[in-house]
């Protein structure tokens, strides 16, 4: 049995990363859209998965970290970094 269980935790890490983001980054955030307070459109199937990139303000504790919302959005600013995707600048690309 440990021997099962040792193979499939082995499986189990090659398949995650470990991601960092730094202050000053930007990120973009995952929405849920049936649950989600952002409004992306008419449609949940066909909204976007991802919201415009936000920048990370700090990092809470190990994996939490703090973003940049708008005043008009109402929910906590502080997400998991499974949530998050590091937005990787484009020079065409502009952030308001």
């Amino acid at each position: 049995m440990k021997i099962a269980q040792d193979h499939q935790k082995i499986y189990a890490y090659l398949k995650r990363t470990q991601k960092k983001l730094n202050v000053g980054d930007h990120a973009y955030l995952k929405v849920k859209p049936k649950k989600s307070t952002f409004k992306l459109g008419s449609c949940a199937k066909l909204s976007p998965r991802y919201s415009r990139p936000f920048e990370v303000l700090a990092r809470v504790g190990p994996i939490g970290y703090r973003l940049a919302l708008p005043k008009n959005i109402k929910m906590h600013n502080v997400f998991q970094v499974s949530l998050l995707i590091k937005y990787i600048h484009e020079p065409s690309h502009v952030i308001d």
